[in-house]
């Protein structure tokens, strides 16, 4: 099985998409679960946090019927959630890929090989991260525990992006950096080093013209948002 929570939530079972989980409150239940796997989740917080504005003994019903829900619309063969009368927990041992744990996984390794200033196996994890972040996490949910979650991806992709622009900078394969830049203006289009970056990167490459389009775009981006020039 293959979940992505990156973007809109995918399950995959053997290629085979999984479309019966089809309801934000069935992707916030198991995304809480994944995002929060290293522990058992207390019946009570989940029920809070899905249903806040319910009573007590409502959310609860409700959990467990959407507990109920979620073990249906997975496969048979999908056993991942372990179940008691007080706690849920996503299985860690039952073999699952998930995006948001290989990238994880990436950016260990990236630090890992930077200590050991192993150049290519750092490059090749950042790579593999920068591939995995296919967009913000979960983006069409609204849930208020997410939202700092989100912001916290967000800012590990945007640390991959630069450091992954630096590497390919300092190689003078600028060509390999400028899509590094581009997502990174695309992730925080205020930063005004992320556009210097990406000019700096076009006037390496020799690109005059695209040094100053970058530029331009820079100055009309703080003049939109921040009426700076």
């Amino acid at each position: 099985m293959r979940i992505n929570l990156f973007g809109n939530l995918r399950i995959t079972v053997e290629g085979r998409p999984v479309t019966a989980v089809n309801t934000n409150r069935l992707h916030s239940l198991i995304a809480y679960l994944i995002l929060n796997g290293d522990t058992p989740q207390p019946r009570e917080r989940l029920a809070f946090l899905l249903w806040p504005g319910s009573s007590e003994s409502q959310a609860r019903t409700n959990l467990r019927q959407l507990i109920h829900n979620l073990k249906r619309a997975l496969p048979a063969e999908c056993d991942v959630l372990a179940t008691d009368h007080s706690s849920v927990r996503w299985r860690q041992d039952v073999p699952c890929a998930i995006d948001v744990v290989d990238f994880q996984a990436a950016i260990a390794e990236s630090a890992a090989a930077r200590t050991g200033k192993d150049r290519s196996r750092e490059m090749q994890s950042l790579t593999s991260a920068a591939q995995l972040y296919e967009d913000d996490l979960l983006p069409a949910l609204y849930d208020d525990w997410l939202a700092p979650l989100r912001d916290d991806y967000r800012r590990r992709m945007a640390g991959v992006l630069h450091r992954l622009a630096m590497l390919f900078e300092e190689q003078e394969e600028y060509a390999a950096a400028i899509p590094c830049a581009e997502r990174l203006i695309a992730l925080d289009a205020l930063c005004e080093s992320n556009h210097q970056l990406l000019i700096r990167l076009h006037a390496a490459n020799q690109d005059r013209a695209s040094a100053l389009r970058a530029y331009h775009q820079c100055m009309r981006v703080l003049r939109r948002e921040l009426a700076v020039d």
